[in-house]
């Protein structure tokens, strides 16, 4: 019965998240925007910034990209959301999404996989806790 119910909560948190993010990004107004520099995430340890370049002494760390863009005449930043093991390549074009109703919302259009990963991993516990319950 565990496995079912918490195999439902992990799907629906995947199919909400991926809900809003769509529809942030059906409304939003698009833009291009270019990676300049990749951010550590403060969790990890011993994370130093050089010359815009981000190193992890032990070549472990997760980034996520600031990206610069230009909306309305003025140049501004973003930073990602998702922090990955990659280093984020610099000059990578990304889109970025602007809220029309709130232009202080602002987002990268980064991969949804989180949201498939909760929705694999939600409905893969719910079928086994159905197989589960079915053998009793």
């Amino acid at each position: 019965m565990l496995f079912l119910l918490v195999g439902l909560v992990f799907a629906f948190v995947g199919f909400i998240g991926l809900k809003k993010t769509s529809a942030f990004f059906n409304k939003a107004i698009l833009v291009k925007g270019v990676v300049i520099d990749a951010i550590p995430n403060k969790r990890d340890s011993a994370v130093m910034s050089y010359n815009g370049r981000v190193y992890h002494p032990k070549g472990r760390g997760t980034y996520t990209p600031l990206v610069r863009y230009e909306f309305e005449g003025q140049t501004h930043e973003v930073q990602g959301s998702v922090y990955t093991s990659s280093i984020p390549k610099m000059g990578k074009q990304m889109t970025v999404g602007i809220d029309p109703d709130n232009l202080h919302d602002v987002r990268l259009k980064e991969s949804n996989i989180l949201y498939f990963i909760f929705i694999i991993v939600g409905l893969g516990a719910s079928l086994l806790g159905g197989l589960i319950l079915l053998q009793k």
